[in-house]
C-alpha cells in the first residue's frame, strides 16, 4: 500500500460528533470519514465516559463548562472497544512502524480478551495513539446520551454534530432483526417526562413499565421521543446537521462530500473507493454489522420485509414526533391501510 498523504486541507478540521439512534447508519458514516488519511475516528467511546449531570448546573456558565468537559473527555477517550472497529487503516499522521505496532496491540488485546474467563475488563483499556494528532481531524461516533445533545451543542460552537435519522419503520425493523440474531439488546422506554409531552396513556406516564408494551412499540416510542427532542431543539443551528439516512443512501458520495466540506475536511480518493465498493454491491450486507452494503437496497429493505400490521403500528406512534415531518409516508400507506 502506498503511503497515505495528508491531502489538500490546511490546518485542522472541526471536531465531528456523529450521532443518532442505533441502526441509523452512524457506523457507516463514521467509516466514510475514517477512510480519510487525516481522520482519527472513535467508535462509541461514551460507553466509558460518564454522562454529565447538566441538570445540576446552577447557571449557564457552569453548564457550558460541564458540556465542554464532557466533549473533551469523549474526544480524548481511547478505550480498546472504540479503537478496534475495522478496517484499521494506515493514517498520514502515524508512521508505518507506529501503525504496525498499534494494529498489533489492538489485535493482540482483542484476542486476549476473547480467551480470558468471565467478563474481561480489557474493553476499557486505553490504547496509545502512537502518533502526533495535532493536525488530525477528530471524529467520534455515538449512539448514547442523546438526551444531552440539546444541552451540550449550544455551548460548543466549534464542534460539528451530524445527527442521522432513519425512517421509523426502517429503524424499528433493523433493531428487531438485530434482536432476533442476538446482535442487539432489547431497549427500554424513553424518559417518562418526554413520553408525557407527546402521548396520553390509560395511566400516568410515570407508572408505565416496559411490560406495558412489546419491543416494536418501545422502539417506536424511543424513535419518536428522542428524535422529536433533537429536531425541536437543534434544527437550524449552525453547528448541527440533521440528515436523513435515506438521503445519505440515495447519494452517499454527494452527501459525504458536502459533510466533509462543512467540517473543513478535504475529499480523499480513499473515501471515494470505499463508497464506490458499496454502490456496486449486489444487495444488503451478509453480516448484520458489516459496513459494505448497497445503501439503496439497505434503505428500503423494510418495505418488502416488514408486515403491514407492524408498519401501521410504528407509523401511528411516530406521527406526533417533530421528526416524522422529515418523511413522506405515501409509499407505505397502501400497505399499512
Amino acid at each position: 500500500m502506498a503511503d497515505p498523504t495528508p491531502g489538500a486541507a490546511e490546518g485542522r478540521a472541526q471536531p465531528v460528533l456523529i450521532h443518532g439512534l442505533g441502526r441509523s447508519g452512524t457506523s457507516w458514516l463514521m467509516k466514510i470519514f475514517d477512510h480519510h488519511p487525516m481522520v482519527f475516528a472513535s467508535h462509541e467511546p461514551e460507553r466509558f465516559v460518564p454522562a454529565p449531570r447538566l441538570e445540576e448546573a446552577v447557571d449557564g456558565t457552569e453548564e457550558a463548562a460541564a458540556a465542554r468537559a464532557y466533549l473533551d473527555t469523549l474526544f480524548a477517550a481511547r478505550p480498546l472497544r472504540s479503537m478496534r472497529k475495522r478496517p484499521i487503516r494506515r493514517k498520514a499522521y502515524r508512521s508505518r512502524m507506529g501503525h504496525e505496532l498499534r494494529r498489533g496491540l489492538l489485535y493482540g488485546l482483542s484476542a486476549l480478551e476473547r480467551v480470558l474467563p468471565g467478563d474481561a475488563p480489557l474493553s476499557a483499556v486505553e490504547v496509545p495513539d502512537l502518533a502526533d494528532l495535532s493536525r488530525a481531524a477528530m471524529v467520534v461516533k455515538s449512539v448514547s446520551h442523546q438526551w444531552l445533545l440539546d444541552r451540550v451543542m449550544p455551548h460548543v460552537p466549534d464542534v460539528r454534530l451530524i445527527y442521522l435519522i432513519r425512517h421509523p419503520c426502517g429503524n424499528v425493523h433493523s433493531n428487531l432483526q438485530g434482536q432476533s440474531l442476538s446482535a442487539m439488546q432489547q431497549q427500554y422506554l424513553p424518559a417518562r417526562a418526554d413520553l408525557d409531552r407527546l402521548y396520553r396513556f390509560d395511566k400516568p406516564a410515570a407508572e408505565l413499565t416496559e411490560s406495558d408494551f412489546d419491543q416494536l412499540e418501545i422502539l417506536a416510542y424511543r424513535w419518536a421521543v428522542v428524535n422529536d427532542r433533537i429536531c425541536r431543539a437543534l434544527a437550524g443551528r449552525e453547528n448541527v446537521r440533521i440528515l436523513r439516512y435515506e438521503d445519505l443512501c440515495a447519494d452517499p458520495i454527494g452527501q459525504a462530500r458536502d459533510l466533509f466540506a462543512w467540517t473543513g475536511l478535504d475529499w480523499d480518493p480513499a473515501c471515494d473507493a470505499f463508497l464506490t465498493a458499496s454502490l456496486v454491491a449486489e444487495g444488503d450486507a451478509d453480516g448484520y454489522h458489516d459496513l459494505t452494503r448497497n445503501p439503496q437496497v439497505a434503505a428500503v429493505k423494510w418495505q418488502s420485509e416488514m408486515p403491514a400490521e407492524q408498519i401501521a403500528r410504528v407509523l401511528e406512534i411516530a406521527r406526533p414526533s417533530a421528526a416524522f415531518a422529515l418523511f413522506d409516508e405515501t409509499n407505505v400507506q397502501a400497505r399499512s391501510a
